[in-house]
């Protein structure tokens, strides 16, 4: 049987002698063989519907009478003419030598550059037990982020679209990790422009597809350039013939290719790093696209880039005091332009712009320093602002807690029987500076009909008096009913001008009632009531309202010193304690 293999170059089909008994009977057998053989001896070697052809004038006995054996042997020794053609793409042609290896029993030595043929092969020579190994086993363990761009490749060209959307996917995913260009050089501008579209896309934050995307440009133009000069041909062809691979033509870019890979849907935000390389590259091989006006094209984007980072306008800073220096060039030969560029090739992209886009920059980059200057500038009041809060906030902390010491002394000393020490709670790592501290419990609160009415009407509210964006408030934690069984915990602010309340917070629900003042779980000097009171939960706060992040870490009781004559000097080290660390988490 001859196998006669056409790949569509025009070079003529490749002529493979082989044995009729193992395609067509064998335990690897070709069940497209098969049917070309049996559809031949059915219409006496006319064409077939596949558009091959197979000649035999006695194979067709062989076929019917298929329980002699001797007759099969003597059929194929006669039947010299006996011919099956077939078309395959090229990729897919140069690995039929290893198909028949396999046909005739030799173990499949499969690897990423073959695998994507040899599967199609198998499908189209329908030889299933090598199509299961190669999908269910092989490519399952060898497609990853390195691999998946060669697998994309060689699927697309075998015009295997499953393996090649699977491909697409895992680098899709993935791509954020990728940091090697040459492994998408090869990649033709449409899969490039599939992987951009693809919805599981991750490039790695808002830069990062711009990032991507510029480096497989730079990649792509240094192996044309490598090929042009013929650089390339020596080593990696030798590579090449021994892993049975060909160089992968490269397909030109097109203004649509660009404007696509480029387009705002997919890349909002252009990344400092690589805006003046796309002002560049854009300007000398698609001024078309970079003509193109509006807040969306991508000038636009690379002007918001570079205005809006320091890090650029810092780049514009050795070659603006250059233009300035020009007089001690001779004198001072490091100073030389060239040197500066070998220093900064931002320069050298900079200096190859066009003169209108030059302009446009630096207008752009006076405008965007402006607007970083008054922005530091508001951030540093804000931050001073902070700063300024936080003391002033602390300062009234430590004196309620002064007050609050001083008065339970003076309640105990007038008393015949000892009262307890003031109830306070801490809270620590809240996203609103001024409410983090000391928390004091104060009895008289339910009598303001404001705050009576936020919790439940035996629960017991803590007062934190602090400064927040310049103005004098109130920081509230008390506790609300969550059901008939549950309550939850909210942290809440009361402007000093004012009767409104905003919540801030909130904590988990917890079991029990809200009508003592018991926290941790424990009974002691707060406990007026039974066991079933809800403690304070002291984590997995969660920020509701009006609240900042991060919500409180902690909310927690602070220790009570014991009932005698050392309860003074244990309140004011108490104090101390927390606040040493109240500063420390600040």
């Amino acid at each position: 049987l001859t196998l006669v293999i056409y790949d569509g170059t025009g070079s003529g089909g490749a002529a493979y002698h082989v044995h009729t008994l193992l395609l067509v009977y064998g335990g690897r057998k070709s069940g497209f063989v098969v049917e070309q053989v049996r559809n031949a001896s059915g219409s006496g070697g006319k064409k077939t519907a596949r558009g091959t052809t197979a000649k035999s004038s006695s194979l067709s006995n062989n076929i019917n009478n298929n329980n002699n054996h001797s007759n099969h042997s003597r059929q194929e020794h006669n039947d010299k003419e006996a011919k099956v053609e077939i078309y395959v793409p090229p990729l897919a042609a140069r690995h039929i030598p290893a198909l028949l290896d396999y046909i005739y029993g030799a173990s499949p030595q499969l690897s990423t550059s073959n695998a994507p043929s040899l599967r199609y092969l198998a499908n189209r020579f329908d030889i299933r037990e090598l199509h299961s190994e190669i999908s269910l086993k092989f490519i399952p363990r060898d497609l990853e982020l390195h691999t998946a761009p060669q697998y994309c490749m060689a699927a697309d060209d075998l015009k295997d679209f499953e393996l090649r959307d699977r491909a697409l996917n895992i680098l899709a995913e993935r791509l954020d990790k990728l940091n090697n260009g040459n492994l998408l050089r090869e990649m033709s501008p449409r899969l490039m422009r599939s992987l951009v579209q693809c919805e599981r896309l991750n490039a790695g934050g808002n830069w990062g597809l711009s990032e991507k995307v510029a480096m497989w440009l730079r990649s792509r133009d240094e192996l044309l350039s490598v090929r042009k000069t013929g650089q390339f041909d020596s080593h990696i062809a030798n590579i090449n013939n021994k892993n049975n691979v060909q160089n992968t033509p490269i397909l030109p870019l097109t203004d649509e290719d660009f404007y696509w890979l480029t387009h705002v849907q997919k890349m909002p935000e252009i990344s400092p790093y690589e805006a003046l390389f796309y002002l560049n590259y854009g300007s000398i091989n698609f001024p078309q696209v970079m003509n193109e006006v509006g807040s969306g094209s991508l000038k636009s984007r690379c002007f918001a880039a570079i205005s809006g980072s320091a890090w650029c306008m810092d780049k514009f800073l050795p070659h603006l005091e250059d233009l300035g220096q020009k007089q001690q060039y001779d004198h001072h030969p490091s100073h030389h332009p060239q040197k500066q560029k070998e220093n900064n090739p931002s320069l050298e992209l900079y200096e190859c712009l066009p003169l209108d886009i030059k302009v446009q920059l630096l207008e752009s980059s006076l405008v965007g320093a402006k607007k970083l200057m008054m922005e530091r500038e508001q951030h540093g009041r804000g931050k001073d602002d902070t700063n300024r809060d936080m003391q002033l906030s602390e300062e009234l902390m430590f004196k309620k807690l002064k007050e609050a010491s001083l008065n339970s002394s003076l309640t105990s000393s007038s008393s015949s029987s000892s009262s307890s020490p003031p109830m306070k709670v801490v809270v620590l790592g809240c996203g609103i500076p001024s409410a983090n501290g000391i928390y004091i419990y104060n009895p008289s609160s339910k009598q303001d009909a404001n705050i009576a009415n936020i919790g439940a009407a035996t629960a017991v509210i803590y007062e934190k008096e602090a400064v927040w964006n310049q103005q004098r408030v109130t920081f509230l934690l008390y506790s609300t009913a969550a059901g008939q069984y549950y309550t939850q915990y909210k942290l809440s602010m009361k402007r000093s001008e004012s009767n409104q309340i905003l919540i801030l917070y909130n904590s988990p629900t917890v079991m029990g009632t809200s009508s003592s003042p018991f926290l941790g779980g424990r009974q002691g000097n707060w406990n007026h009531h039974d066991g079933s009171s809800a403690t304070i939960p002291e984590k997995g706060w969660a920020v509701e309202g009006e609240g900042v992040h991060p919500p409180p870490q902690f909310v927690g009781k602070l220790e009570q010193p014991t009932v005698d004559g050392s309860r003074k000097s244990g309140s004011e080290a108490s104090i101390r304690h927390h606040r040493d660390s109240l500063k420390r988490s600040v």
